[in-house]
């Protein structure tokens, strides 16, 4: 269920509504537990019910590994469980077919929502179990809440179990229900997902669908545009998310802090999917031996944590590309900071650098995530990148110019506003969030185009 259907506001209204009648009422934190978890389980196999067997399947192996502690064999074998589905379901391709298709065998079977995300946060409680670092779940309930919790299960935030292991045993009150920071950031998700990405989708699609009809200034406004729509919808998504775990009193962790502002590759791995560069750092680049073995073993650890990041995206060698790609510049740039010190001088231009070579990778990243009539995944990537540097000739749309130089506009104007507006509302102004409000409902009206799915319900 997307937080753009009529459903899903159907259901928050009627989940908010029980909720706070629960809390009013201090029914027990049991029987509101039992009713978020139905909640979140109707949400998510509200249109396939078949993928609910695998979440609560799954969620059952880590429970009961919980259980195990330490023992090895017990880690080893709930580990194969939780990664087998994935590696069926999502990588058949690799092993028995195409690279970027689907096994003839797993023809009409769809990708279950979200099993990237409930897989590692399912491994992260299974591997912190067994290092002793978070006690067990104290009951199945619990644990299945934290991992079947609506907001975030699909799309993330990827939250560990200590995390939400406190909020998850105490009883919700008043107290905990931050309104203006929730509904600030419901204000700001559903604008940039549903005004800002949602416009510049169609745009965008239409000069990945053939790049061979387009000039080099199109498909560079083309990239451009991407760049800012997968930020504005994953970002958009992870507002959301945030927003409405704090209407029922829980805190999410932060997905995002202006990535496109980063200083270099490594502080742009530290502010975009923040849990997710967060897993990747505690659960394989520490555990490979990380930055405290030597440099050739720091060198390796970083290219397999990036190689794995963007194959977890999915079963494409665009996506592997992607990622080995990140981690050949995230090599190249510690290779540089320990022996040049030019690269501190030129700080400025470095960073437009990092913005420059972020956004050329993203075209592997988008041609990676769909199918084009007019070529393959590497093609049509090769093709954006030959007809972008070679000037090639084709058709090119002033309008898509206009709403991505828009959409950027309106990113760097949100950047640079957004600490003062969360700043005005936390201090009680709340002229300033019905203001806030007010924009976004009229923006929703007057240029929402539709409702788009979000990108990273795919992954």
């Amino acid at each position: 269920m997307s937080f753009l259907d009529a459903s899903f506001f159907c259901l928050l209204i009627v989940t908010l509504s029980a909720y706070y009648w629960a809390i009013i009422t201090r029914m027990p934190w049991s029987s509101m537990q039992c009713g978020l978890l139905l909640i979140s389980l109707l949400a998510y196999g509200f249109f396939r019910p078949s993928d609910l067997w695998l979440i609560l399947a799954s969620t059952a192996v880590a429970y009961w590994a919980g259980l195990q502690g330490r023992g090895a064999l017990g880690r080893a074998l709930a580990l194969g469980l939780l990664f087998s589905p994935l590696l069926v379901y999502k990588y058949a391709g690799f092993w028995f077919g195409t690279p970027g298709s689907t096994a003839p065998w797993l023809e009409g079977l769809a990708l279950p929502l979200g099993i990237s995300f409930f897989t590692f946060q399912n491994v992260s409680y299974v591997l912190d179990r067994s290092r002793g670092l978070t006690p067990a779940a104290t009951g199945f309930r619990e644990y299945a809440l934290y991992l079947a919790f609506f907001p975030q299960v699909v799309a993330g935030p990827i939250v560990t179990y200590g995390e939400m292991r406190t909020q998850l045993a105490q009883r919700p009150d008043w107290a905990r229900v931050d309104w203006r920071a929730a509904l600030l950031l419901l204000i700001i998700g559903y604008f940039k997902k549903a005004v800002l990405a949602d416009s510049l989708a169609p745009r965008v699609d239409a000069v990945f669908a053939d790049p061979n009809a387009w000039n080099w200034a199109a498909i560079g406004v083309a990239i451009l545009g991407y760049t800012l729509q997968i930020y504005l919808d994953f970002s958009g998504y992870s507002d959301i998310a945030i927003g409405l775990a704090k209407l029922l009193g829980f805190n999410l962790p932060v997905n995002f802090n202006s990535p496109y502002l980063a200083a270099s590759f490594q502080d742009f791995w530290r502010r975009w999917h923040i849990t997710l560069s967060r897993w990747l750092r505690d659960y394989v680049y520490i555990p490979l031996g990380g930055s405290r073995s030597g440099v050739a073993r720091t060198y390796l650890a970083l290219f397999a944590t990036m190689a794995l990041g963007g194959l977890w995206h999915g079963a494409s060698w665009n996506f592997l590309l992607w990622g080995c790609a990140h981690g050949i510049l995230l090599i190249i740039e510690r290779f540089l900071a320990r022996h040049w010190s030019g690269l501190r001088g030129a700080a400025g231009l470095y960073r437009a650098f990092v913005l420059f070579a972020v956004a050329l990778l993203w075209v592997l990243f988008r041609t990676g995530s769909s199918q084009s009539p007019a070529c393959n995944q590497f093609d049509c990537s090769l093709l954006i990148y030959v007809r972008l540097f070679a000037g090639a000739g084709g058709d090119f749309s002033e309008r898509l110019l206009w709403w991505t130089l828009a959409g950027l506009g309106a990113l760097c104007a949100g950047g640079l506003g957004l600490a003062r507006l969360r700043l005005a509302v936390e201090r009680g102004r709340p002229w300033v969030l019905g203001s806030a409000a007010a924009l976004a409902v009229l923006g929703l009206v007057l240029f929402a185009p539709g409702q788009g799915g979000f990108i990273y319900f795919v992954f």
